[in-house]
This record gives structure tokens, sequence and C-alpha cells, in this order.
């Protein structure tokens, strides 16, 4: 009987452990693979999620406030950098900018505080709110991190504080003004918001109240004369002016219940019409 010879059973054996792991190279490189593959589809997944929870997000933050949020990159580049100042207050500062759009953009960078996001959607909710003729729209806000910023339209001939304080207007288009801003805030407007705490104290408001109340016995009203600005460089119906005077006082009592109504306001003002 023939015996193989040691040398080929040997050969025979390789040939067995080489066959193995072939078939273990390819089981772990499909096993790889395959994991690979599942490792990206749930990454895929959680992206997809992710996305699609921001855009619900901001779809219900747009229900919510009516208005755009954008980042802040995006104010960023539309601001140049925020390179074109055109105003600046207590609150912040306000700077030019082009819109994606076309539209030219009045952006106000507030002044950094400790507002949380919520509080500051809920204010900015509370400003979709707001509707009136004279006030000027806004379109958008950003709240990212610190950056808290407002998107309102531009307005080429600047706001009413600027206007008020030329002497561009003259007196028939300033009274008018004020009857615009008492008829917007009184109930039969459509501008409605909490007014808050007024205050009476301030030397300037006792300095007023002292000249008109030295004037009521005599009816002199030559204290009118005194307080009005001579630097708005207008004429002035001293009358109305003098209504105007008696309003602005009214609404200042320490009294809240002896200040007038926006409705009584608006007859006060109107009767001078």
């Amino acid at each position: 009987m023939p015996v193989d010879p040691p040398h080929h059973r040997m050969y025979e054996k390789h040939s067995e452990f080489e066959s193995l792991m072939r078939i273990l190279l390819w089981f772990a490189t499909g096993f790889g693979c395959f994991e690979v593959t599942c490792i990206l589809l749930v990454l895929y997944y959680l992206y997809s999620t992710n996305q699609g929870a921001d855009n619900t997000t901001q779809g219900y933050i747009l229900a919510a406030t009516g208005f755009k949020r954008f980042s802040y990159g995006e104010l960023k580049k539309v601001t140049h950098g925020f390179s074109e100042e055109i105003g600046r207050g207590a609150g912040g500062i306000v700077y030019k900018g082009t819109l994606s759009d076309g539209r030219v953009a009045a952006i106000k960078r507030l002044n950094e505080a400790n507002q949380g996001e919520a509080e500051f959607l809920a204010e900015i909710s509370s400003i979709g709110k707001l509707n009136h003729m004279n006030l000027i729209k806004m379109w958008g806000y950003c709240v990212e991190g610190k950056h808290r910023l407002l998107v309102y339209e531009h307005i080429k001939h600047g706001s009413l504080a600027e206007n008020l304080s030329s002497n561009q207007l003259q007196w028939d288009t300033r009274f008018e003004i004020a009857v615009g801003t008492a008829k917007g805030k009184s109930p039969t407007g459509n501008l409605s918001f909490d007014h808050g705490g007024l205050t009476a104290h301030g030397r300037l408001v006792t300095w007023v109240k002292e000249k008109m109340n030295k004037a009521a016995a005599t009816r002199d009203h030559s204290w009118v004369e005194e307080i009005f600005d001579p630097s708005l460089g207008c004429e002035y119906d001293i009358n109305k002016m003098e209504v105007l005077v008696r309003v602005a006082l009214l609404c200042l009592e320490e009294d809240k219940d002896s200040r007038p109504t926006m409705r009584q306001v608006v007859e006060m003002l109107a009767s001078q019409q």
C-alpha cells in the first residue's frame, strides 16, 4: 500500500490553512464593510432627523414670531462686517445692509446682555403683535450665542426721533405726529401694548409745572414761549402748544388713576385740529 511522502502531507495542510485564512479574511472584510455601511446609515439618519428638527423648529419660530431668523454670519456678510453705521442709541448700534433678496435693511446690533434665548424670543413675539402704519416694519432677528440683532426695513429719511430733533419739520406736521401717535396707542387704534410704569419726577417736569401754575391765575401764556425750543426753527400755535404741554403733564400724574386714558388724550388733541 503506497504511503504519501511527508512533504506531500505538509503541502496539503498548508493549502487547507491558506483556504481557511482566505475565508476568514473575506468574512472579516465583508463584516467590516457591513459595519461601516451601518454606521454611515445611522449617521445619515441622525443628520436628516436633526435637519428636519431644525427646519421644524424654524417653522415653529416663524409661525410664533412672524419673522425670519438670520444667522450671525448672514448679517455680518450683508453688512460687510458691520462697516456702515447709520445710527446708535442706548440699546445698540444700527448698521445698513443689503439682504440676499436685494432689500435694504437697518440691522440693530443690541448691546450684550444676559438675556436668555427664550426671553428674547418672547419679546420678538410681542413686537410681532404690534401693527401700525407709522411703525417701521421688522423683518427678522438673530439670536446666536451672545449675539442679539434685529432686522428692520431701512427708512432713508431717518427715524422719527431724528426728524423731531431737526429743524426740517413745520409746526403743523409736528402736531399731526403727536395726534397720530396718540391715536395709535388708543384702544380704537391698532397699536396695543403695555405702557409700563411712568414717573412724574424730574427737574424739567417740575420746572414746567411751576411755570404753568404761576401763570394760571393771570392767564399769562408767556410760559409757553419759555419752554419752546427755539432751535426747532419754526413758528408755532401757542394754543396748541399749551394743550400739548398740559396733556403731557396730565399723563405724568403721580397718581395713575388721575392720568387720562389714551382715548381722552386723542379727544383733547383732536379738539385743536
